[in-house]
């Protein structure tokens, strides 16, 4: 009994110290040397097991899965600058992985002053002019929109003064004629044809062409397709 205790606690102690194994935190700085006022990058690079939960000091981070799908490494910069020429120690960074509390290696910047000639003062120039900017569009976009407006109210009130004023209407209504049925169109040109009989003793033939020119309107009306240019037969056919 106590040798299987002892060999689950083996195989628990193993596991812990694997997953601690697979955890790393890396901090490296852009350059060691810069000039006062400059701006220097530090990198802060974690790995750890997939789906472990991270903390670190103020970190948007974009994860980046690595290639063995196990691990996730995940990076944040720090810009950092300094107004004193010095040599600083950067402490090292606290990173929370799941319950375990790591920190990075330490860093160092050393910070140069820039020499100044206070002898030869002659030297020394005073700042320039003021540059005039270019023009742009976007400057006066809203003043180009705000102007359109305006004129295009303008113009629409001076139209509706003008259209009051003369007396006609504003808006103008077009009445569509009412169309026919085709077979009150056919009934009134027959009418017309009766009242013409004696025109149709004179021309007996061409009142019976426009009869049957009436007759073949009606039908391609009605029955929607082209009486005019079919025969008879084809028309009595087609019916």
């Amino acid at each position: 009994m106590f040798t299987r205790r002892l060999f689950i606690f083996i195989c628990i102690l193993a596991n812990c110290l694997c997953a601690m194994a697979q955890v790393t935190v890396t901090a490296r700085i852009d350059s060691v040397e810069m000039y006062v006022g400059q701006q220097d990058g530090i990198e802060l690079v974690v790995s750890m097991p997939k789906g472990e939960k991270l903390q670190m000091p103020r970190l948007k981070p974009g994860d980046l899965l690595l290639p063995n799908r196990k691990q996730w490494q995940v990076s944040q910069r720090y810009i950092i600058t300094a107004w004193d020429s010095s040599l600083y120690y950067i402490p090292p960074l606290s990173v929370v992985v799941g319950k375990q509390k790591l920190q990075t290696n330490q860093l160092a910047l050393k910070v140069y002053t820039l020499d100044v000639d206070t002898v030869h003062t002659d030297q020394f120039f005073p700042p320039r002019e003021i540059q005039e900017v270019p023009f742009c569009w976007d400057d006066f976009r809203g003043i180009t929109y705000g102007v359109t407006v305006v004129c295009l109210c303008v113009g629409l009130v001076v139209w509706l003064f003008y259209r009051i004023r003369s007396g006609k209407p504003i808006v103008r209504l077009v009445r569509r004629k009412k169309k026919l049925p085709a077979h009150e169109v056919a009934i009134s040109q027959i009418k017309l044809l009766k009242d013409s009989r004696q025109w149709a003793q004179e021309d007996s033939k061409e009142y019976y062409t426009s009869l049957t020119d009436t007759l073949r309107t009606y039908i391609q009306d009605r029955y929607g397709f082209s009486a005019m240019e079919m025969t008879s037969s084809e028309i009595i056919e087609r019916l």
